[in-house]
């Protein structure tokens, strides 16, 4: 398989959406200030973003914290509880922008969830947090 290798994104200043196509693009920029775009179909979307958030995780896992380099977050505007396909527990973040990301979890991570998002609420700890 010959596969050809972009060069490094720095930035990712532009998104948008082909409903006909069904398919999402992103427009990056690279150290050179060049732009360029990729497409996604829509059934690629949730595991492109899972393998970019999990080798993420992979990297910062190795790194001291005061190492970790400061990271473009992603802004929520809500929670909401739902069961997957196979009745698997779920649940869908709400992005700013109207996107949803669902995302299923063991019934034995549900009590870890619901504490974090306690201690979370509560603002305490905060030195446990990235």
């Amino acid at each position: 398989m010959q596969v050809r290798k972009a060069p490094r994104f720095e930035k990712l200043i532009a998104s948008g959406r082909d409903l006909a196509n069904q398919s999402v693009s992103l427009t990056f920029q690279d150290s050179a200030a060049n732009n360029f775009e990729i497409e996604l179909s829509l059934q690629s979307v949730p595991l492109s973003i899972f393998a970019l958030a999990n080798e993420q995780g992979r990297i910062l896992s190795t790194l001291p914290a005061q190492e970790r380099p400061s990271v473009q977050a992603i802004q929520g505007t809500g929670i909401r509880p739902a069961l997957g396909e196979d009745g698997a527990l779920a649940l869908i973040f709400h992005l700013a922008g109207g996107g949803e990301l669902t995302m299923e979890f063991p019934k034995t991570a549900i009590s870890g969830l619901a504490q974090a998002l306690t201690e979370l609420a509560s603002g305490a700890d905060r030195n446990r947090y990235h």
